[in-house]
């Protein structure tokens, strides 16, 4: 009797520390797999981008639309950030980027701060540019990127719009937040694409479990995910149905 009452509390224990985190983890797996399957992002502004002239303004023609970036001054210069610290540069200005395809502007300038390294790319984590291919659709379009919140703001605060330049030529608009981002799989598959994120970590789909730093070590790993949640999950599942054999057995035995 207390074996079977050992094995169905602890079943009942485990299953649920486990079943959310071991649903989180399929979840993330299963999105990334179904993007990566189905889809074929490629960096547009990083070929036409000058990586060695940071005050270089793209203009550029993608599958037959033109587009242009173009900067309204606000005189104002923006914090330092830790890039630029390690850099040792000043902070970068701050600029209102205007967003034009085919010379008509698409969405209201938000501000951006501008690169200011002897390297790399002017719009360095804040505007991406991609061409998305559909390989189930057989379709294409661009998705433009545009981060909306500051390099020191935290990940969980982040913002961002997402323009969509369709293969019919329609053209939409997306705004999204960090905590809002699990209605914008694919999009979030293109900020992590572009680096258009403001940390080295990409972008979850749903939930972050899988998005720590990472263990050192093999034991870790072990430990994290394949002890806890998927065999402690499977723990509860045989030890709900050993714990139901026997109830059942010691029912037939009174009889």
């Amino acid at each position: 009797m207390m074996n079977r009452k050992f094995l169905a509390i602890s079943g009942v224990l485990l299953m649920l520390l486990s079943i959310l985190p071991a649903f989180n983890i399929v979840r993330e797996l299963w999105i990334d797999h179904t993007l990566v399957n189905r889809y074929e992002i490629e960096d547009a502004l990083l070929d036409v981008d000058n990586e060695h002239d940071h005050h270089f303004v793209p203009e550029f023609t993608l599958n037959n639309q033109t587009i242009t970036f173009k900067e309204e001054r606000t005189g104002k210069i923006a914090p330092r950030t830790h890039w630029d610290k390690t850099e040792h540069v000043k902070g970068g200005e701050i600029v209102k980027l205007h967003i034009l395809i085919n010379h008509q502007e698409v969405t209201n300038p938000n501000k951006i701060w501008l690169s200011n390294y002897d390297r790399g790319l002017r719009y360095f984590y804040w505007v991406g540019v991609a061409v998305v291919k559909d390989l189930k659709s057989k379709t294409s379009e661009i998705k433009i990127v545009q981060r909306l919140t500051g390099d020191n703001e935290e990940v969980s605060n982040s913002k961002w719009k997402v323009i969509t330049i369709h293969q019919d030529n329609r053209i939409t608009e997306e705004k999204f937040s960090y905590k809002h981002r699990g209605k914008y799989a694919l999009d979030v598959g293109v900020i992590n694409f572009t680096n258009t994120n403001n940390s080295f970590k990409q972008l979850s789909y749903h939930s972050d479990i899988l998005k720590g730093d990472g263990y050192p070590s093999l034991i870790g790993f072990i430990f994290f995910p394949l002890i806890y949640p998927f065999g402690t999950l499977l723990y509860s599942i045989v030890a709900l149905i050993i714990a139901l054999f026997m109830r059942r057995k010691g029912n037939n035995l009174q009889m």
